[in-house]
């Protein structure tokens, strides 16, 4: 009897996970990186900005992609200003829109803070996401947010770096979704990767989290 429990409850959970995948199609950072790291409470509840911490922060691992105007852009070109970095495509139904949304709010709270921040929409489906479309998709986002794509083998090395997870899930369709990792990435005014906000972290999230960093460099 035990044992045909055990086999039932494997064949839901097998069941169960392409489901739970089309309804989300992100994935979250992994469980053993987040846990090497200092993890801190959407409320700030350890008394500091919201997110995770990196225990040993250091240089944002530099990239050269193709910006949606066409033109090769560097994040050493954002020098001097705090990055907030998305991993996402065009074609996401929901965890795309709605962290794009999150960085449009954080724009509009920081105000006159605003253009020190800098926000990055790097796609994980360049077979699709060439700069017209990026252009196409971010102009119906109230944000200054800079879509970048690229051959597939550079930015593979950038997900890798950032350690993102991209998988692409084809449909009966024909058509495909892609499940990728959810965090942004943020890197200080110093060229530094400091933190994550990771799923879950909402627009008054990232907002406190990009005015903590401002401050400090106040």
């Amino acid at each position: 009897m035990a044992r045909m429990l055990q086999k039932l409850f494997a064949a839901l959970i097998i069941a169960l996970v392409p489901a739970l995948l089309l309804t989300a199609c992100s994935l979250p950072f992994g469980e053993d990186d987040a846990a090497d790291n200092e993890a801190v409470s959407a409320s700030g509840g350890n008394g500091e900005i919201p997110g995770v911490l990196l225990d040993n922060p250091g240089a944002a691992p530099d990239f050269t992609l193709i910006d949606h105007e066409g033109e090769p852009m560097s994040l050493s070109d954002l020098d001097g200003q705090i990055v907030a970095i998305f991993f996402g495509y065009t074609g996401c139904p929901d965890i795309c829109p709605m962290t794009l949304g999150y960085m449009a709010q954080a724009s509009e709270a920081l105000g006159d803070d605003a253009s020190e921040v800098a926000y990055l929409l790097v796609t994980v489906d360049p077979e699709q996401d060439d700069p017209d479309r990026l252009a196409q998709y971010i102009s119906r986002i109230d944000a200054p947010i800079t879509a970048l794509t690229g051959d597939r083998a550079d930015l593979e090395q950038v997900w890798d770096d950032y350690d993102i997870t991209v998988e692409r899930r084809d449909r009966d369709n024909g058509g495909y979704l892609i499940d990728h990792s959810g965090q942004v990435w943020i890197v200080d005014q110093n060229g530094d990767l400091v933190m994550f906000m990771p799923m879950g972290a909402d627009g008054d999230d990232l907002t406190a989290a990009l005015q903590s960093l401002l401050d400090q460099e106040g």
